[in-house]
């Protein structure tokens, strides 16, 4: 069966085996795509053979009769994809994800855990370098003869910025 697209939306509205398809976003070669039930997410998982892998849901899945409404997010790449379907399990809890609840299940947490903390490095190395910025451009604004915040300059960089300070004032020193 084929994907029926329809032009002209917003958001792109397909329709496979007479079931709505909704994308969320831009065609991309990774599909996480989830299916609902009346009410709640009954399956969520990825795919790159787009379409052919619902015929395999369809073919061997009891819950199949179901699904009423499928749901398709599109990634570039398949760590990316990877990662949106571990917190979409995570998350949405769906009723169908056998695998996703017992060691897999650990080994997404990790990931996911080592995910998170590489993010929150990155974060401090980008508020450190945003940092180092300022105190670069105040530095040469000091270097050009600009009057900066010198209290601020001696307080949080004493050691490398005390030199650039004139005597006369300096903290503690007499004039």
């Amino acid at each position: 069966m084929r994907l029926q697209r329809q032009t002209g939306a917003p958001v792109s509205i397909d329709s496979w085996d007479g079931i709505p398809v909704v994308f969320r976003n831009a065609p991309a070669a990774e599909w996480l795509y989830r299916f609902y039930g009346e009410e709640n997410l009954l399956y969520a998982g990825i795919t790159r053979k787009g379409a052919t892998r619902f015929e395999g849901h369809r073919k061997d899945k009891a819950w199949w009769p179901h699904v009423r409404r499928i749901e398709v997010e599109c990634f570039p790449d398949r760590s990316a994809a990877c990662l949106a379907e571990i917190n979409a399990i995570e998350a949405e809890q769906p009723c169908f994800n056998v695998a996703d609840r017992g060691a897999y299940a650990a080994q997404a947490a990790r990931y996911n855990e080592a995910h998170r903390k590489v993010l929150r490095e990155l974060n401090e190395v980008r508020s450190r370098v945003a940092e180092l910025e300022r105190e670069t451009a105040e530095l040469r604004a000091a270097l050009r003869g600009e009057a900066p915040d010198w209290m601020r300059l001696v307080e949080h960089e004493a050691e490398n910025v005390i030199t650039l300070v004139p005597l006369h004032l300096r903290p503690g020193e007499a004039a």
